[in-house]
């Protein structure tokens, strides 16, 4: 997390808007990713459940000990409970049961979600051309492809990736091979 977590909850208890505005930004894409891996298909419930919970951290937050711990498992908790809810009020049964449904763990998921951010900063922490550079090459583009619609030689483009790949293994170590199998 890029806040100062006991910083933060200090500040959160003060009251201080422009915190939780920071908690807001830094943990809302990441928690919707978490919510759409427990609720697949049911996209317009997570943001909903992300909102309450938010709006709820918001309420006990002079009660926060722990910022990321208050908010996935609220959030998984809220989620399952409108799972659970749906299913008795839905008129046909299907098998789609909380109990019947094979989920990952609850820890798996926070798991592979941190290392998608992890990952995903140090891609944006990237110069920009190197990060245009590398982003281009992973989506399919060739390198002449690329020197000729950044007009510059295809010898940089093979630098900057370089240079990209080099940046990258420095940040995230073991993790970098994982970059393949991301999707924005």
């Amino acid at each position: 997390m890029g806040l100062n977590e006991k910083h933060s909850i200090q500040n959160l208890k003060k009251g201080k808007e422009e915190v939780f505005e920071e908690i807001f930004n830094e943990y809302f894409k990441p928690l919707c990713l978490f919510g759409y891996r427990l609720c697949p298909h049911k996209e317009y419930i997570v943001e909903d459940c992300v909102q309450d919970v938010l709006f709820k951290f918001w309420e006990n937050r002079k009660n926060i000990t722990s910022i990321r711990s208050f908010l996935y498992t609220s959030l998984r908790n809220k989620i399952l409970s409108e799972i659970r809810h749906i299913n008795i009020t839905e008129t046909h049964s299907k098998s789609n049961s909380i109990d019947e449904v094979h989920t990952p763990t609850f820890e798996d998921i926070i798991i592979e979600e941190e290392v998608k951010r992890l990952l995903i900063e140090a891609l944006d922490s990237l110069p920009e051309q190197c990060k245009k550079i590398f982003n281009l090459l992973n989506s399919g583009a060739s390198y002449k492809e690329i020197a000729t619609d950044l007009d510059i030689s295809i010898n940089t483009v093979k630098t900057q990736r370089k240079r990209a790949i080099k940046l990258l293994k420095e940040k995230t170590g073991d993790l970098f091979f994982l970059l393949y199998f991301i999707n924005e």
